[in-house]
């Protein structure tokens, strides 16, 4: 297999999983499925610490089968196996461009945006950056109320990462 094949691979695993990861996330902001935190090891035997949420598969169908498990269970699993992932059928064609690849994953699957929920807060300049827009868009949206739930930090508007996220979940159900 050739080192082009090879990126190729990684480039299409890698967004496999990321859309996996930010499936998981959006489900568990709107409350269908639990917090990683809320759920147990289901190896059991005296684990101890936060749990992480697995997938066996990353394909498009699976984003929301995740199994809870320790760091030393998910570690194992992954010693031992090889997750699943889809078939794409253009890894084989050395002549597509790599740019020309990664467009056509993001027509195939919905491309995230950086996760700010993981954040905590972020500042008015951030918001901005990760919505692509002014920082006087935001200040507008702001005063006639519809940007995310902000708060004061001393003199320094912020925004909770998890209420931005939120809202983006919001405003993209108000567009349909």
């Amino acid at each position: 297999m050739s080192t082009h094949h090879d990126r190729r691979v990684y480039l299409v695993r890698r967004h496999l999983q990321d859309q996996c990861r930010r499936a998981v996330l959006l489900a568990t902001l709107d409350g269908r499925m639990p917090r990683a935190g809320e759920m147990s090891c289901e190896v059991g035997h005296g684990c101890k610490g936060s749990t992480n949420r697995h997938h066996d598969s990353y394909a498009p169908e699976h984003h929301l089968d995740v199994r809870p498990l320790c760091a030393r269970h998910h570690a194992e699993w992954h010693n031992n196996n090889e997750p699943h992932y889809p078939e794409v059928e253009f890894f084989d064609h050395p002549q597509i461009h790599e740019s020309y690849l990664v467009s056509q994953i993001e027509m195939i699957y919905e491309t995230p945006r950086d996760t700010v929920a993981s954040r905590g807060s972020i500042t008015e300049a951030e918001l901005a950056k990760h919505l692509s827009v002014s920082r006087s868009l935001i200040r507008k949206l702001r005063s006639i109320g519809n940007a995310p739930p902000w708060f004061l930090d001393g003199r320094t508007v912020k925004y909770r990462g998890r209420d931005v996220e939120a809202w983006e979940i919001e405003q993209a159900h108000e567009r349909r």
